[in-house]
């Protein structure tokens, strides 16, 4: 199948950036050939975090990804119009959604206060994550792990989430897209 060859692929290039052996530059000339053809392979969902380079970490050239960037790789408007793009203008068969420890979207939406609509909307979010894993782990505010299991169930719920939410992307889901959940653990990723 061809989202079984792509994640391959984004596997090989994954232990080639592990390893230090990622060759990968980006010329002007990769600008160009995207700029002049832009053909993306697949619709990523990730945090905004400025650490995850999903073209470094899978060792990929530009082009690779169509992305929606989201603090927490929490599902919005935006997002599901992204995804939209992506299945009707490049026809892509893979959609990836991509978390990573420590991330601290969801760090600051269990642990602050405030009642601004930007924190609420993510907290409002993640908020069935945060109950699903309340009762397995110690609530500590600290408590790395825990934090960590509400990025990973968030992911996991996102993905139910977008195929409900999305009249588009639950039609094409069944017959074409497959739908897959990377966790990113400082610098390599778990196939969830």
């Amino acid at each position: 199948m061809f989202s079984n060859n792509l994640i391959k692929k984004l596997t090989h290039g994954n232990n080639l950036f592990v390893n230090a052996k990622s060759k990968l530059i980006q010329p002007i000339k990769s600008v160009i050939k995207t700029y002049e053809q832009h053909q993306p392979k697949i619709g990523l969902i990730c945090c905004v975090d400025s650490r995850i380079v999903p073209e470094f970490i899978f060792n990929q050239p530009l082009g690779t990804f169509i992305s929606s960037r989201t603090p927490g790789n929490i599902i919005t408007n935006s997002t599901l119009a992204t995804m939209e793009i992506a299945i009707l203008e490049f026809q892509i068969q893979l959609i990836i959604i991509l978390g990573h420890t420590q991330c601290k979207a969801i760090t600051l939406a269990c642990t602050t206060d405030d009642k601004s609509n930007s924190f609420s909307i993510i907290k409002k979010s993640i908020e069935p994550s945060r109950k699903l894993v309340d009762n397995q782990l110690n609530k500590s505010i600290d408590n790395k792990e825990y934090i960590d299991k509400i990025s990973l169930n968030n992911i996991i719920l996102n993905v139910k989430s977008l195929k409900k939410q999305n009249n588009l992307i639950n039609k094409y889901y069944s017959k074409k897209i497959r739908c897959r959940i990377l966790y990113y653990f400082r610098f390599y990723f778990d196939n969830c």
